[in-house]
């Protein structure tokens, strides 16, 4: 089944309208945000799959979890359940953050673990569209950064009222992953499978971390700054650049544990 909406095209399962009308919404405003910020058409589709179909599909990705599957494609999971609740709960170390309302499908927490998701969704999207200008050639940590700084500033123009929420999301997984990934050697001997998507959050969290710094430092207009000055150049900001607009990063690039694997 299919759903257009102003920028995006939406694929959904049978009985995923409301969370494909979701995601439309979400994704219609980063799409139409960064598409005045850079001047350029950006057409996306996503995919909302359950766990079947997301299975049947032989995505690389958790099911729970957003996946790009191609430059212009994402894969966004249909609904939370007992699985993606665990994970999370694993991840964050606590009991998944409220969504506010009644969840027309599953439970309180089936819908907690999609916001959750979707906080997710909206910097992997931002990291999609901007890897279709000249950020694709830039350092894999600039890359991060940027697409961080990206959906902060969305956040902070159109969501101010989860700061502090989405400052906790990422704080608690700084804190809870790292312990996991001690105990990674031990899985792999006993022929478990690798962290990987341990090791993906942890990055993001960290991302997250410099792109609030900064956000805090320059707003939104010095963001918007920069990636004009990129469009001109048609050239990816270097790290010398990234300090200049934004001299709090020299500590926290210094301060960045090699855990990380962001440098």
């Amino acid at each position: 089944m299919a759903y257009a909406g102003r920028h995006v095209s939406v694929r959904y399962v049978p009985g995923a309208l409301d969370r494909a009308l979701h995601v439309t919404r979400r994704l219609d405003l980063i799409v139409g945000e960064l598409g005045k910020w850079l001047d350029m058409p950006l057409p996306l589709t996503a995919m909302v799959l359950d766990r079947r179909e997301w299975d049947r599909a032989g995505l690389s990705r958790s099911y729970g979890l957003p996946l790009p599957v191609s430059i212009g494609s994402v894969a966004v999971p249909a609904a939370g359940d007992e699985g993606t609740v665990k994970r999370w709960k694993t991840w964050i170390g606590t009991e998944l953050p409220p969504m506010g309302g009644v969840p027309l499908v599953g439970t309180a927490e089936d819908a907690s673990s999609l916001l959750l998701a979707d906080v997710l969704l909206q910097v992997e999207v931002c990291e999609m569209l901007l890897g279709r200008t000249a950020l694709a050639r830039s350092e894999p940590w600039i890359r991060g950064l940027t697409s961080h700084l990206a959906a902060v500033s969305l956040w902070s123009d159109f969501e101010p009222s989860r700061t502090a929420e989405l400052a906790m999301i990422f704080s608690r997984i700084r804190g809870q992953i790292p312990p996991l990934l001690a105990l990674e050697q031990t899985r792999l001997e006993k022929g478990e499978p690798p962290l990987a998507m341990e090791r993906w959050l942890l990055a993001e969290a960290h991302l997250f971390e410099g792109a609030t710094l900064a956000h805090a430092a320059g707003g939104s207009k010095t963001w918007k700054r920069l990636l004009k000055t990129m469009r001109r150049a048609n050239e990816p900001p270097t790290r010398a650049q990234i300090l200049a607009y934004y001299p709090e990063l020299g500590p926290w690039l210094e301060a960045l544990p090699r855990v990380a694997g962001i440098l």
